[in-house]
């Protein structure tokens, strides 16, 4: 027997709608699934998703409810007072949820205020996205079965940004900030192996090396990384921080 299946969306799905919210002014960035699609779409992963979820502070949450009836916009579901901060919407027969907390996550102002714009093809309007990291955060944090493609998508983009970031930017705390952020984020204090070999290959800053010494997963790293470093008062810091960590290794 044929079945059916939940609708899906993508951001565009809900141009019109957020095209209004910025029109009031409404201070918000877009979480969740479509907001993962976002950042798939970007490295050629299509991920699409039952809603669309809109992030922001308890009054904002309020004023866009408030706002909604008066459209017409069917409310589902209104926050409860002592419970959970979500307000349930279906907006031209598309549902979508408006938060003001979730796990995970920091506050809304912070996470409004680290958004990155997204423009939609064909309209001149930007959209703001929850950054990865604080989407990761999320999705780590909640980690349902549906939420292993999303994780594997954001980990992908991440990754991607941090090798970008080792090798393009112009001073050493700005090249190795997005792969402490993301160890912060994993909970880890060290890297992941295949990232940690692709960062190897690319390092070629002192600040690099030095992060790179105190970051590999374990010493069958430590004699290539050693080896990596041209100048020799930088392979001096890299030898003399692998002998703290594995003084066994190096005996």
């Amino acid at each position: 027997m044929p079945t059916t299946r939940d609708p899906t969306y993508v951001l565009s799905d809900f141009a019109s709608l957020l095209a209004d919210l910025n029109q009031q002014g409404f201070e918000f960035a877009v979480i969740g699934g479509i907001a993962v699609g976002a950042y798939g779409r970007a490295t050629g992963t299509t991920l699409l998703s039952g809603d669309l979820n809109l992030y922001t502070d308890p009054r904002t949450l309020r004023d866009i409810l408030s706002w909604s009836r008066k459209r017409g916009i069917e409310v589902l579901k209104p926050p409860y007072v002592r419970g959970l901060d979500v307000a349930l919407l279906r907006w031209d027969g598309k549902p979508f949820d408006v938060l003001s907390s979730s796990k995970g996550l920091p506050r809304p102002a912070e996470v409004i205020r680290n958004a990155r714009e997204f423009s939609l093809a064909g309209t001149d309007l930007d959209v703001p996205v929850a950054d990865p990291f604080d989407l990761l955060a999320n999705k780590l944090a909640v980690n349902r079965e549906k939420d292993q493609p999303h994780i594997a998508v954001l980990k992908h983009y991440i990754e991607l940004e941090v090798e970008k970031a080792f090798t393009h930017e112009t001073n050493g705390r700005r090249r190795i900030g997005p792969a402490t952020r993301y160890l912060n984020v994993l909970g880890r204090s060290t890297l992941p192996p295949a990232l940690a070999h692709r960062l190897m290959a690319v390092a070629d800053h002192p600040a690099c090396f030095r992060f790179l010494a105190g970051r590999i997963p374990d010493a069958s790293f430590a004699p290539a990384l050693v080896r990596r470093p041209t100048d020799p008062a930088t392979q001096a810091v890299v030898a003399d921080i692998l002998v703290d960590r594995f003084p066994r290794a190096a005996g």
